[in-house]
């Protein structure tokens, strides 16, 4: 993977945990019992993270090669 390459691919997936992160605090609600729809967005924000070190990490193997 080029530098440029991940560099744009690790802004848009920040791009888009800023924007979950942004959506849950919203979507919080006011009772612990309607916590359902937050726990949707906590998923993809740790799938979107995941995805963002397996690309810095596959970037450094690369590297060191």
């Amino acid at each position: 993977m080029e530098a440029n390459d991940l560099a744009t691919a690790e802004k848009r997936i920040q791009n888009h945990i800023s924007v979950l992160e942004t959506a849950r605090t919203h979507l919080i609600p006011k009772t612990p019992a309607a916590s359902v729809a937050p726990v949707k967005l906590v998923d993809d924000i740790i799938t979107l993270t995941k995805f963002l070190s397996l690309a810095q990490n596959l970037n450094k193997q690369r590297g060191n090669c």
